[in-house]
C-alpha cells in the first residue's frame, strides 16, 4: 500500500469516526443539560432545609454541570471537525468569516504551546459566500504553522485577524473588495512545507491566494486572501 493511499485510507477512517461520535456526545450533552435542570427544579420546589440532603445535591450539581460543559466543549470540536470533513462535496453557501475562524481556532488550539498569548483580533467582515469547511480548514492549517513557528519558546504571541480591504480608482470608485485572514507569530518561521502547500492548494481552489511572508528577527506572517463573494 502506497502512502498517499495509506493516508487516504486513515483519513477516511477519521472522518467515519467523527461522524459516529459527534451524535452520541450530542446526546449526552442533551441529556446532562436536562439533568441539571431537573435538579433546580426540583431544589426550588422543595419545602425547606429539614432532612432535604443539600450539600449533597448541591455537590452532584456541580459535577454533573462540569461534566455538560466539557461534553458541550466536546461535541462543538466534533461538529466543527465534521464541518470540514464534509467540505469536499459541499456547495457555496453565506457564512460568518469571523464565526469560521473563532472555529478554526478551537479545532487547532491545542497544537499551541503554554507560554504563548494569542490575539483574535476579528474586523468588520461582510458575509462570505464560500465553502464554509474549506475556509475553517485553511485556517486551522495557518494556526497549526503558526504553532510549529512557536513551538518550544517560553513565551511569544500568535495574532490572528480577519479584515476586509477595499481597492478604489482615482475617483473613489471601489474597485474590488477582498477578505483577508492572517497569521503573525513571533516564534522562528519554522513552517511545515506539507501544510504550507495543502493550504496553498485548498486557497487556490476557492479563488483565492495564501502567501508567506518571514519576518526579520524571526516569525512570519500567513496570509490568506480571496475576492468578497456577498451572499
Amino acid at each position: 500500500m502506497s502512502e498517499k493511499v495509506r493516508v487516504g485510507c486513515e483519513g477516511e477512517l477519521a472522518i467515519s469516526l467523527v461522524k459516529e461520535v459527534s451524535l452520541p456526545m450530542r446526546e449526552l450533552r442533551t441529556m446532562l443539560s436536562h439533568i441539571v435542570e431537573r435538579l433546580d427544579r426540583h431544589a426550588m420546589a422543595s419545602a425547606g432545609p429539614g432532612d432535604f440532603p443539600w450539600e449533597e445535591v448541591e455537590r452532584l450539581r456541580h459535577d454533573i454541570t462540569e461534566i455538560y460543559i466539557k461534553s458541550r466543549r466536546v461535541s462543538r470540536i466534533l461538529e466543527e471537525l465534521g464541518v470540514i470533513y464534509d467540505s469536499r462535496g459541499a456547495s457555496v453557501e453565506s457564512f460568518e468569516l469571523n464565526k469560521a475562524a473563532d472555529s478554526a481556532y478551537r479545532i487547532s488550539r491545542h497544537y499551541i504551546s503554554s507560554g504563548i498569548d494569542v490575539l483574535l483580533d476579528f474586523g468588520s467582515v461582510p458575509v462570505l459566500k464560500s465553502i464554509r469547511g474549506r475556509v475553517t480548514l485553511i485556517v486551522a492549517l495557518m494556526i497549526v504553522n503558526a504553532a510549529h513557528s512557536t513551538e518550544g519558546h517560553g513565551s511569544g504571541k500568535i495574532n490572528i485577524s480577519t479584515r476586509c480591504l477595499a481597492a478604489k480608482d482615482a475617483d473613489g470608485n471601489e474597485l474590488t473588495r477582498d477578505v483577508t485572514i492572517t497569521t503573525e507569530d513571533s516564534g522562528e518561521g519554522r513552517y511545515d512545507k506539507a501544510i504550507l502547500e495543502a493550504t496553498a492548494r485548498v486557497a487556490g481552489e476557492l479563488g483565492g491566494t495564501f502567501s508567506v511572508q518571514k519576518k526579520e528577527g524571526g516569525g512570519g506572517v500567513l496570509t490568506f486572501l480571496m475576492p468578497l463573494q456577498t451572499g
